[in-house]
């Protein structure tokens, strides 16, 4: 389906193109959970080219995709972004997982830290 092509001419088309637009995000994580679940069938070594064969994206796109569907359980509820693009929601995600990969780091070297000075106020 290529965007250029589409014309919206009826109320119907029109509000499922609203209901694709607004829950943009959470169509990102279907397709996530679909493209994890082919990429485990195709085996070692098929998934570049069931991608090339089947999608008519790369898997550049579909590894975006999968990101969104394994980490969309740090996304707020539906309700409170049912209007959030996929875009804001990839930069979201990706944001956050960052984000706590920094403080699972910052409290190991607090632990660390923490740790040495104990053992230098014991000795």
């Amino acid at each position: 389906m290529e965007l250029a092509t589409i014309k919206i001419n009826s109320a119907a088309e029109a509000n499922a193109a609203h209901k694709m637009i607004v829950g943009s995000v959470w169509l990102a994580v279907e397709l996530g959970e679909y493209l994890i679940r082919q990429k485990s069938t195709v085996g070692h070594g098929g998934w570049e080219k069931w991608v090339g064969e089947n999608l008519d994206f790369g898997s550049r796109y579909a590894s975006k995709y999968m990101f969104v569907a394994s980490e969309s359980y740090r996304l707020p509820n539906r309700n409170d972004c049912s209007d959030l693009s996929f875009d804001a929601g990839f930069k979201f995600l990706l944001i956050i997982k960052n984000w706590v990969a920094a403080l699972v780091g910052l409290v190991a070297n607090l632990r660390v830290h923490y740790t040495l000075r104990l053992v230098t106020n014991y000795l």
